[in-house]
C-alpha cells in the first residue's frame, strides 16, 4: 500500500472475520509483522473510520496468535510467537476500534518483517 492509501474491508458491518494475506514468492523466514492500524491520510480520516483492535495473525506454516493492537496510525512491530517460514501470513479482525462516522475497518500497512 502506498502512502495515503488503506485496506479497508467491504462488508455491512464492523467486518468482523474479515481478513487480509499478505503473500511472498518463495517462501520467507521472519518473526514479527509490521501494521499501521487504521486509515492514516489524515487525524480526521483516521478517527472517522473504524480500526481493528484485536486481531488474530496466522501464517502458512501454522503460527497463530491473537494480538491487541493499538489505536493509533503510527506502525506498530508484533513479535510472533515463534519465527515462521510462510508464504503468506493473514491478518483476521476480531474486534475493532469503532469510527465517528463510518463502520468499515481500515488498515494502512500490513507485512512480514522479512529479514528482520
Amino acid at each position: 500500500m502506498a502512502p495515503g492509501d488503506a485496506w479497508c474491508e467491504g462488508r455491512d458491518g464492523d467486518g468482523i472475520g474479515e481478513t487480509i494475506v499478505f503473500r511472498v514468492d518463495p517462501a520467507q523466514t521472519f518473526a514479527a509483522v509490521t501494521i499501521a492500524n487504521g486509515y492514516s491520510k489524515s487525524v480526521d480520516i483516521f478517527r472517522k473510520n473504524n480500526r481493528p483492535h484485536l486481531i488474530e495473525l496466522q501464517t502458512g506454516d501454522g503460527v497463530s496468535a491473537q494480538v491487541e493492537l493499538d489505536d493509533t496510525s503510527r506502525l506498530q512491530r508484533v513479535a510472533l510467537p515463534r519465527q515462521a517460514k510462510a508464504a503468506w501470513v493473514s491478518l483476521t479482525i476480531l474486534s475493532v476500534y469503532p469510527g465517528s462516522k463510518y463502520s468499515d475497518t481500515c488498515i494502512s500497512y500490513f507485512r512480514p518483517d522479512i529479514g528482520g
